[in-house]
């Protein structure tokens, strides 16, 4: 399993935010110098497309990348608990321990497999067991990592302990899987909350287009009100509302699940993504319409 390292997520950042960047000046430059003075946003609703899609294009491929990581980062975790009580399970059995890790190394344990194979290579090849595993630790990038394995080398170190000390940590691990999932079904309730907001905002959206403001824009039109502004303007208002809502939104309710901000991009893509085909197939056609 893949795992990107900071200086690449880094290089990502600045290529999509540069090409998006490019896109919306271009965008700005190929349009008249009075499309952005009279209201201040774009009318159009293909200016407003172009813009919201080099936004996709900032957004797009960090949030591929950190969503590659969290999995990764996942899956370190959830096989923590699994990798110690195989662990324990072959030193009951009466192997050694380094031949035990050498067993769990064959078993699937997602990342820690991957990483665990080459710690007995490298004590193979002449390296200490304490520094091999030391060396797993920080090359699973995640703080549990270091932790487990630091585990690893104190059971080691204990001689006749071992058994204890490997069963304390089975214990402790699985004693943080179920808070875990314990905080993951306590807080989805409030992920799910946000992704309704969104679409009530859409829906309402809809609603005051179409019931409220198409009426006001069509009796402006026979000269029985005065005041009223293009009807593009308030739609254009609303699409912004809503993409801005989407984008927050999606970093909000990433933090909330994961504990992360960048965990919400994705998030934020996906929200954002409903909310231009929503504008695009309902609003903006029915503005055209009126």
């Amino acid at each position: 399993m893949r795992y990107i390292k900071g200086r690449y997520v880094k290089v990502i950042w600045a290529t999509s935010v540069s090409v998006s960047l490019f896109t919306i000046v271009s965008v700005f430059l190929a349009q008249p110098q009075d499309v952005f003075t009279t209201y201040l946003i774009p009318l159009e609703p293909r200016i407003n497309n172009s813009i919201v899609l080099a936004v996709f294009l900032a957004l797009l491929p960090p949030a591929v990348a950190y969503s590659i990581n969290i999995r990764y980062k996942r899956a370190v975790v959830e096989n923590i608990p699994r990798f110690l009580r195989g662990l324990m399970d072959d030193v009951h059995a009466g192997m050694a321990f380094p031949r035990a890790l050498e067993e769990a190394s064959k078993r699937d344990y997602g990342p820690i497999s991957e990483h665990l194979k080459v710690a007995i290579s490298q004590f193979i090849m002449g390296m200490t067991l304490e520094e091999a595993l030391m060396d797993m630790g920080r090359r699973l990038r995640h703080p549990q990592g270091v932790q487990v394995t630091t585990i690893l080398v104190e059971a080691y170190l204990s001689g006749g302990k071992i058994r204890e000390v490997l069963n304390t940590a089975v214990d402790i691990y699985a004693t943080f899987t179920e808070y875990r999932e314990l905080r993951r079904t306590n807080v989805r309730p409030y992920a799910i909350l946000i992704d309704l907001a969104v679409v009530v905002f859409l829906v309402i959206s809809f609603v005051i287009l179409g019931q409220f403001l198409g009426p006001l824009q069509e009796a402006a039109g026979t000269g029985l009100l005065t005041g009223i502004l293009p009807l593009e303007y308030y739609a254009s208002i609303l699409f912004w509302g809503s993409i801005f809502e989407s984008l927050f939104g999606g970093i909000i309710g990433g933090k909330i699940g994961e504990g992360t901000v960048t965990a919400g991009l994705t998030h934020s893509v996906v929200l954002m993504s409903i909310t231009l085909v929503f504008f695009n197939l309902l609003i903006f056609q029915q503005v055209i319409v009126l």
